[in-house]
């Protein structure tokens, strides 16, 4: 999966921790925050599809000068002691610790042109750690330094087609510098563990630059004739990415407020391994409403969504409104021909309820179409439920 809400959380509580610790000072909190979240993503895509996913969280601030933090994410469990506060706040480290079973980048499930291929998935899985070191230089602004390591594991399926490749088993060693101006003023309340969809005023902007060094670069993949294996899986001797996201939100009215998600992306010597996930309308992915989770993998793409939400009243909890995906990316008919771009772009309306410790969110889009999807029509639906345990 990819951890584009966990990266966020993560953000937020090392900006954000030091002044909601100085609260804490006269407004007790309990030791654990803990919050669970049930949801399901599915589609109409040809076929009907559908991933469904359970999370839980918890977390304790105040352990070794930063926090410590469990996370089961339906195949994922993550430990970590992370935002270890050093030189009067100037410096975090934290010290993580990740495996994922089987459904690693959700591999088992290949898409081609939105129609989906038993034949080309497989298994994945992986251990993790990812030790870092983050600088708070200026107010707003940090670098930091990750330098993770991975093992990767592969196996087949019943379905996967006897002339495919796996991928070679194989170690990587994975360091990251981040950049990251963070301007949000939403409450503290929008980044507990159970809320998948933040409501953000404000802006943030991060800058990824990242390096793979694989111990086992062998190509993989289908066989597309004559013994050639699929182009698009054919890793490099290093694997360079730079990545960027946006997000900001501002308010237009006491009833109505407009947010705004932004991603870019160029890497190259990547394979599917390492591609950003396209499609969908879960926080995991690069988002485009009304397509299947992880339709197109790419690493060279540019997205936005922009959606209006409107409260039904002014002191309302509620939230009701409607968005717009667009993104521009290479590759999407998984050919191989990593400079021909293509387009997509969905709609989608939501409402987001919240009441008690209760949050409940759900989602109706649909796919524009386009060229490269041989499927008509392409509609999905999301849903989930976050409960505040403690």
């Amino acid at each position: 999966m990819n951890h584009r809400l966990a990266a966020i959380s993560l953000l937020f509580a090392s900006f954000v921790l030091p002044s909601a610790v100085v609260r804490a000072q006269t407004t007790p909190r309990p030791p654990w925050q803990v919050g669970a979240v049930l949801g399901d993503d599915a589609w109409v895509s040809g076929g009907v599809g559908q991933h469904g996913f359970a999370l839980l969280d918890a977390r304790r601030d105040g352990v070794a000068r930063g926090r410590l933090h469990f996370l089961y994410n339906t195949d994922t469990l993550q430990a970590g002691l992370e935002s270890i506060r050093l030189a009067d706040g100037k410096l975090e480290v934290s010290v993580v610790a990740r495996g994922e079973a089987l459904l690693a980048g959700l591999l088992f499930d290949y898409y081609q042109r939105g129609e989906r291929n038993t034949g080309r998935a497989f298994h994945a899985s992986y251990v993790q750690l990812l030790p870092s070191i983050k600088w708070h230089f200026a107010d707003r602004h940090s670098i930091e330094l990750v330098a993770g390591v991975r093992q990767w594991f592969f196996g087949r399926m019943s379905g996967t087609e006897a002339g495919f490749t796996l991928p070679p088993d194989t170690f990587v060693f994975e360091p990251r510098l981040n950049y990251t101006y963070w301007r949000i003023r939403a409450a503290s309340r929008e980044w507990e563990p159970h809320r998948l969809h933040p409501r953000i005023e404000g802006v943030a902007l991060g800058v990824g630059l990242g390096l793979d060094r694989r111990t086992n670069r062998r190509a993989w993949g289908a066989d597309v004739g004559g013994g050639q294996l699929d182009p698009r899986n054919r890793p490099g001797d290093v694997t360079l990415t730079a990545r960027q996201w946006l997000y900001a939100g501002a308010a237009l009215s006491p009833l109505t407020r407009l947010q705004f998600e932004q991603h870019a992306s160029y890497g190259t010597g990547e394979d599917d391994l390492t591609r950003n996930r396209v499609g969908g309308m879960n926080p995991y992915v690069v988002p485009i409403a009304g397509l299947p989770w992880a339709v197109a993998l790419s690493e060279r793409l540019a997205s936005v969504r922009v959606a209006l939400h409107v409260k039904p009243r002014q002191w309302s909890p509620h939230e009701l409104g409607l968005g717009l995906d667009g993104a521009v990316f290479s590759d999407a008919r998984r050919t191989g021909a990593l400079r021909h771009y293509s387009g997509a772009g969905g709609a989608y309306v939501f409402g987001d309820f919240r009441t008690g410790r209760f949050e409940i969110h759900g989602r109706v889009g649909y796919g524009l179409p386009t060229p490269w999807l041989s499927t008509r029509p392409n509609v999905s639906a999301m849903f989930s439920v976050g409960c505040r345990i403690r």
